[in-house]
């Protein structure tokens, strides 16, 4: 029996390996990022944060890096599936609302509307540097921890 045959077998192994690599994606967003210096970003951005990594255009004044630092902190409060899960409820919500309402569509308002943006964007000056390890988000690291590992002993 190969790898696929036991997920096929028994769904519930393959839902707590899912479980398990976000656990461990998560787990690690808690390491200090790694800070590269990059000649350009896509579509002209200045910055850009991703689990483990902050990419910085060369010349960004450090409010650029205090931004992407802020959107770290988000993925270790929310976890990186967590926050992608609500950038995907907040733009697909908005552009629902938009095409509904008959307005045009306009992923710029979607954008500046969004609140971990507003977070990042109003930690941008405050001349401190945003990273850290929130109480909050160890709170929530291991009450996920928790019930992934009471949901292991149950399953198994």
């Amino acid at each position: 029996m190969d790898l696929v045959d036991l997920f096929v077998s028994f769904p519930d192994i393959g839902i707590l390996v899912y479980l398990w690599m976000h656990w461990l994606f998560w787990a690690l967003m808690f390491l200090p990022p790694k800070v590269f210096t990059v000649e350009r970003l896509h579509m002209g951005g200045l910055g850009l944060a991703l689990p483990g990594m902050v990419f910085i255009v060369e010349g960004e004044p450090l409010s650029t890096l205090h931004h992407e630092q802020t959107h770290t902190l988000q993925m270790r409060r929310y976890s990186p599936t967590g926050v992608a899960m609500y950038l995907g409820w907040h733009y697909g919500t908005g552009l629902l609302w938009q095409k509904t309402t008959g307005q045009p569509i306009n992923l710029w308002t979607l954008w500046k509307s969004n609140p971990l943006e507003l977070e990042a964007n109003s930690r941008m000056y405050d001349g401190s540097t945003p990273l850290c390890i929130e109480p909050v988000a160890v709170l929530h690291f291991l009450f996920f921890s928790l019930l992934l590992t009471a949901g292991t002993i149950w399953m198994v």
